[in-house]
Formats: C-alpha cells, structure tokens, sequence
C-alpha cells in the first residue's frame, strides 16, 4: 500500500537541484504542455500597442498552435476579445520576451531551448494575464522519491508515493542528492525568486518512489526485480494525465521472463 504525505512548512535546505540534470525531464513535458500559462512574476500585461519585433526566431503566422477562434474570424482571448493572428503574435512575443528577462527563466537554460517562453506567453494571451503553466493537468513522477521540504517546492500542488516499502528521501539521504527531487524540481519549481522556474509549476502533482536512484539504493532495493507492473497499475489508476519516468536501467527487463511469461503477462492480455 502507497504511504501518502502531504507538503509541510518548508525549510531552507543547502542542496540545490542541478538544472543540467534536472533538465532530462523538461523535454517529456514539453510537447504536452505546450499550452501553458505565464509565471504571475511577470508584469500583468502588454501595453496597449505591443511591439511587434521577434523573440528568436522570425515567428510566422503558419507556425502558430491550435489557439480557440472567433466566431468572426481571429484569435479569441480573455483579455483582449478577438485578436487577429498578426496581434496574437506580437503580444505572445512581448510576454515571451518578458520571460526570458526573468532571472528564474534564466537559471534554467532548458526553457528556452524548447520554447517554453512561447509556450507560456500564448496560454497567457488566450487565457488571461496570470494563467500559470500546467493549472488543471496532473502530473505522475516515477522516480526516487522528493523531498517536499524544497524550498524550490514550498507552495507546489504536491505529494508523495512510497511504494513498495522504499523509504523517504530528505535533505538527510545517506547519498546526500535526490534525483526525484531534481526531476520534480524541472517541471514543479515554483516562481519565488530564489532560483529557476519549472515548466509547468501550476499543476498538480504526484510523485511515485520506487527504486531508480543513483548508485547505491538505501535498504538493498534491486531495481531489476522490483515489481514494476504494480508500480505502473499504482500511477496509472492515481488519476494523472501524464507520466514522467526520466530513468533508464541497463540490459532490458524482457531477458528477465520467459516467453510463457510475456505471452501470459496481465498486460499483454489487457486485464486489470
């Protein structure tokens, strides 16, 4: 049975996820994210005539997303009714540019790379100034676990799934780094201007521990007879929308069973 927590009264602690490896995870989300919102750190709007300069690269009208359309024709908006597309652009161009001035956007180069500036600034355009990233979706992280003490964490929609008797990881951890919780961290981060922002910090979301930590697994966990089928029934009957799983193990779990196994497997047969 999966032990539940709930965040509490965060606490500064000294370790910080690194963005290089925390940015594995940012790529999974990125596609289907792309409708989010702006951090509510930015200013609450273009102005009344918003530049129409590009941000990267030359946007054009072709390459916009599926945004919801006026009955009339253009682009409709919360704040701004119908909108053609030529203005659609150039107010997501003046909200991404604002983003990318962010220091927090900064300190986390995997935003930009996958456009996450646009992202954000189109859902803000369509939905309203302070829309935040991800609100409405629910997030499932398989991973070592989190440590909900964070202060990257603190006011993050978030909770914790020990599975399987793995145990907690906290700023205490014998191996002193939680991969869960730099994972978390790239896609959660909340906007308080201590260090980066994560792609989706509006969301809901439910980490999953299990034993895919680095190096050596407190407690003797062997990830390659765990019973991983229990782990994935667990995640996807939770009520997410979406499951990040930024591990990999070396060899592959098939050489593990023999082709009665496979052919017999619950999952092969499409049984709960």
């Amino acid at each position: 049975m999966a032990a539940t927590l709930t965040q509490t009264k965060p606490a500064w602690i000294a370790r910080q996820p690194r963005w290089l490896l925390a940015s594995l995870a940012a790529a999974a989300c990125a596609t289907v994210l792309a409708g989010c919102g702006a951090p509510t750190t930015q200013s609450a709007g273009p102005p009344t005539t918003p530049p129409a300069g590009p941000v990267g690269s030359p946007p054009t009208t072709h390459s916009l997303p599926t945004l919801p359309r006026c009955s009339g024709g253009g682009v409709s908006t919360a704040d701004h009714g119908c909108i053609s597309a030529t203005e659609f652009v150039a107010r997501r161009n003046h909200i991404a540019q604002q983003h990318l001035a962010d220091p927090e956007y900064q300190r986390q180069k995997a935003l930009e790379r996958i456009n996450a500036h646009q992202a954000h600034a189109s859902l803000e355009v369509v939905s309203g100034s302070g829309t935040k990233p991800g609100e409405g979706v629910t997030i499932g992280i398989i991973d070592s676990g989190v440590d909900l003490n964070h202060p990257e964490l603190a006011g993050a929609q978030l909770e914790e799934n020990l599975l399987q008797g793995v145990p907690d990881e906290t700023m205490n951890d014998p191996r002193g780094f939680s991969h869960g919780t730099a994972v978390t961290s790239v896609i959660a981060a909340q906007p308080n201007g201590k260090d980066f922002i994560g792609l989706a910090w509006g969301a809901d979301f439910k980490v999953f521990a299990a034993p895919v930590a680095v190096g050596n697994y407190p407690g003797g966990y062997d990830p390659t007879t765990y019973d991983w089928v229990e782990v994935y029934k667990t995640v996807l009957a939770s009520g997410v929308d979406i499951v990040n799983a930024s591990y990999s193990f070396g060899g592959t779990f098939i050489e593990n069973y023999t082709a009665e196994q496979i052919r017999n497997s619950p999952l092969v047969l499409g049984l709960p």
